[in-house]
């Protein structure tokens, strides 16, 4: 067989070769961009999650700042209400006596 010959028999298999192999080279490539953005918003959200525990236990110093001055009643009920949520939540706070 001359080269012609297996060009007219093959063609429509290399060209369907040549296809796949881009279209995963494609895939491959907007996998990793897309693993890259996950991991961007990750870090974003750590860092979010890491300001709203602040913010959390700062609400908590004040409350239990104001419990300790004297007001009871209202404040008391949410400083246990604060206290039960910290202690409840992954953040590695044990209850205080």
């Amino acid at each position: 067989m001359d080269t012609s010959a297996l060009f007219e028999k093959y063609w429509p298999i290399a060209v369907a070769l040549v296809t796949v192999l881009a279209w995963a080279f494609g895939m491959g490539w907007r996998s990793r961009k897309l693993m890259s953005r996950i991991e961007t918003l990750e870090k974003g959200f750590h860092i979010q999650n890491e300001d709203t525990v602040y913010v959390i236990l700062a609400v908590y110093a004040l409350v239990d700042g104001q419990r300790r001055a004297g007001q009871n009643g209202e404040v008391a009920k949410a400083r246990d209400e604060l206290q039960r949520h910290i202690t409840s939540r992954k953040y590695g706070w044990r209850k205080q006596e």
